[in-house]
């Protein structure tokens, strides 16, 4: 947490104001091992994990991941070298494929 003291202009008399600032988590993404698919869905473009975390898949991956089953083992990686908003890989720990994705939340 952060700590922002001031002193506001508009007052009449001179008196200190603190406020606290606290960090806005934007997202929970637990990259590691451990996942799995829980859903396919709109031929292989958003995958579900079994956490419920949502995730896109850029256009060119979709041909892969359309054929991953439920069940399917994954590895969630910050991507070295994103492009745009996809900042992960999905890797089917299984046949080592890899697919470039965006988090999208939690359903």
């Amino acid at each position: 947490m952060q700590l922002l003291s001031m002193w506001p202009s508009d007052c009449g008399h001179r008196q200190r104001h603190r406020l606290y600032l606290t960090p806005l988590v934007v997202m929970q993404v637990k990259p590691g091992k451990g996942h799995w698919v829980d859903e396919v869905s709109s031929n292989g473009a958003i995958i579900t994990l079994e956490d419920n975390s949502m995730w896109e898949i850029a256009s060119l991956d979709r041909i892969d991941t359309s054929l991953w089953l439920p069940t399917t083992d994954i590895t969630v990686m910050r991507d070295p070298r994103p492009v745009d908003d996809f900042k992960y890989i999905l890797v089917n720990t299984e046949d080592g494929e890899k697919a470039h994705a965006k988090y999208m939340g939690k359903h």
